[in-house]
C-alpha cells in the first residue's frame, strides 16, 4: 500500500485497534511504535489504519498543555 510505504520514523499513526503512536523503527513488515513514553510495541504494517498529520497533537499532549 502506498500510504503505508510512506510512513517513516517520527510519524504518528493510528492503528486499526484505535491506538495512537509514534513510529520509532521501520522494518520490512513491521513498525515499532511508541504509545507513551517508554511504552513501545511492534505491530504489523497492515495494522496501521492511517498516518496522522504532523501538526495534530495527540489527545494526551493536548490535555497536558491545557493543564500548564
Amino acid at each position: 500500500d502506498l500510504a503505508i510505504s510512506g510512513i517513516n520514523r517520527g510519524d504518528q499513526v493510528i492503528t486499526i485497534g484505535g491506538f495512537l503512536g509514534t513510529v520509532r523503527e521501520v522494518r520490512d513488515d513491521t513498525f515499532q511504535i511508541e504509545l507513551a513514553e517508554g511504552v513501545r510495541v511492534r505491530i504489523l504494517k497492515s495494522a496501521v489504519q492511517t498516518k496522522r498529520a504532523a501538526q495534530q497533537p495527540t489527545p494526551s499532549s493536548a490535555a497536558l498543555e491545557e493543564k500548564e
